[in-house]
């Protein structure tokens, strides 16, 4: 296709080939702001091709597709378009973003040479920032630095880090970062890392958490069980940590895949490490016992209740000794079980049952009450109260989901004092 000339304006033609004429069709659209952009002076495929691919214009350009031709042999489909664009308004937007990108140009320079001091000062993951927030600029338009370039070379910098975990003590685990390139090793300071477990939510839930760590002067960081409600055992996942607000000003100005070679790069560099909390109580000195409320003179739904308790304590990683206990005067029931079990000294006791139930329009509802108890011999530690409620098509449906939502929450509540 040739390049026509157009009274007023600036005509560029792009060219594409694909197995698809779809994808010849995006790549010809690329061609064409590549074209574009050299002649203004700098990438614009970045800023425009999105729009320019779903729209066929570019709106603040005044640009749009004139013509377009396809054919197809056996190599492939070829795609050819036509952007017209304004004179005055390209080179209005010529002067204008060339005097834009030569300040980004020069933001660029000063964080690459932020990036290098950081380096020098073994502060990688400080210099791996600087180059992602100089590649987020680059995107924008750069004369000087290309947006792959950089992304090459916060791979380098990424890809020279190593993490490793080992058991410390007075904390979970120690965790280390080093170069691994170049003289010496040195350990990584001031590294931001990643580090996401598991922890139990206010309704019994077990979800993931995370918190971002940082190493010290020697490289290094311990991680504690500072949160109460993590699980007894698990794993936690370190990861270098990345800009989230950067990474997502990439991802909005780069092609879709763009960040995918860092972020995979990121998933090989993490580690993964087991882990067991101690139990609050010896095992042999503490017994939970479970106790379903009575109807009459029978406890109700007294398996069910005591392996939805069960289910959640083995989930989050409790370990100790689980009965089943009845009756209604707590003084018996304490009494009982000191008779039963006279080694055990800490005694965790959990009410739970039924106390309601209602139709609805979309079928039954049930309310589930409980109390928790921490006994030290005859001392009272800590005493907890739940509800919880949850519906079904039936009313055993109905008190059986809420039955189980209230165990999970109280196991979740007793969590951290166990």
């Amino acid at each position: 296709m040739d390049t026509p000339s157009v009274s007023g304006s600036v005509s560029f033609v792009g060219e594409g080939r694909g197995e698809s004429e779809q994808n010849a069709r995006a790549a010809a659209y690329r061609s064409a702001l590549e074209r574009m952009g050299s002649d203004l002076g700098y990438d614009i495929v970045s800023s425009y091709y999105r729009e320019l691919l779903n729209t066929d214009r570019i709106a603040e350009l005044g640009s749009y597709i004139a013509s377009s031709y396809s054919t197809f042999d056996n190599s492939g489909y070829y795609y050819y378009v036509l952007v017209i664009t304004p004179s005055d308004s390209f080179d209005e937007r010529r002067s204008e973003d060339i005097e834009k990108a030569r300040g980004r140009d020069r933001e660029i320079a000063s964080l690459l040479s932020s990036a290098s001091a950081h380096y020098r000062a073994n502060e990688d993951v400080d210099a791996l920032s600087d180059v992602l927030s100089a590649l987020s600029l680059s995107l924008d338009g750069s004369m000087q630095h290309s947006p792959d370039d950089l992304m090459a070379r916060a791979m380098a910098y990424l890809g020279n880090l190593e993490l490793t975990a080992s058991t410390a003590d007075d904390a979970i685990c120690s965790v280390r970062m080093r170069r691994t390139r170049g003289p010496f090793h040195p350990m990584v300071r001031s590294g931001k890392v990643d580090a996401a477990y598991f922890m139990v939510d206010n309704a019994g839930d077990t979800i993931e958490d995370s918190v971002v760590a940082q190493t010290r002067q020697n490289g290094s960081f311990n991680f504690p069980a500072t949160n109460p409600y993590m699980v007894r055992r698990g794993s936690i996942i370190f990861s270098i940590h990345l800009p989230e607000d950067t990474l997502a000003e990439i991802e909005r100005k780069a092609d879709e895949g763009f960040l995918d070679p860092l972020l995979s790069l990121r998933a090989e560099k993490s580690i993964v490490f087991d882990y067991v909390l101690p139990d609050r109580f010896p095992h042999a000195e503490a017994l939970i016992a479970i106790v379903p409320f009575m109807r009459g003179d029978s406890p109700v739904y007294a398996t069910e209740t005591l392996e939805a308790f069960k289910g959640q304590l083995e989930a989050v990683g409790v370990g100790y000794d689980i009965v089943l206990a009845a009756g209604e005067d707590e003084g018996d029931i304490l009494s009982r079980l000191r008779a039963l079990y006279p080694e055990k000294r800490y005694l965790i006791i959990s009410y739970l049952g039924v106390t309601d139930h209602r139709e609805a329009f979309d079928g039954y509802y049930a309310r589930v009450d409980g109390r928790s108890l921490i006994m030290d011999r005859d001392s009272l530690l800590v005493e907890q109260e739940i509800f919880a409620s949850d519906g079904g098509e039936s009313v055993e449906e109905a008190e059986l989901n809420a039955l189980e939502k209230g165990a999970r929450i109280a196991a979740g509540m007793l969590l951290k004092d166990i």
